[in-house]
């Protein structure tokens, strides 16, 4: 039985903050199981993920993103560095983003 849970905080609210391609990318990376690792530090204002996500190339990219969340849960500011050509706010920024969301909790994510 599949449990679903509410996301810890809005994804939707962060998809101004990136280009559009990079987002719709992102999110088909993060649904067809491209990200490998996922962990969650808080930071002094915010969180800070950092993970693996799979792309084209053949060995993955390392990715770390800032999160700055509001009290209603909408992302006030995020901003990823990619080990990707691109370098940050990519595609693989957005499918670690994509992952975070679906923890129940920042807790709830491995370290």
């Amino acid at each position: 039985m599949t449990q679903h849970c509410l996301p810890w905080f809005d994804l939707p609210s962060a998809q101004a903050l990136c280009d559009s391609g990079a987002w719709q990318r992102g999110l088909a990376l993060q649904r067809s199981g491209r990200v490998l690792a996922l962990g969650v530090s808080p930071l002094r204002e915010g969180w800070l993920l950092e993970g693996r996500v799979q792309g084209t190339q053949r060995y993955p990219y390392d990715v770390s993103l800032e999160l700055v969340l509001m009290p209603d849960r909408q992302v006030d500011y995020f901003r990823s560095d990619c080990s990707c050509p691109v370098g940050g706010q990519c595609k693989h920024g957005v499918a670690l983003l994509a992952q975070a969301a679906l923890a129940t909790d920042a807790q709830g994510v491995a370290a």
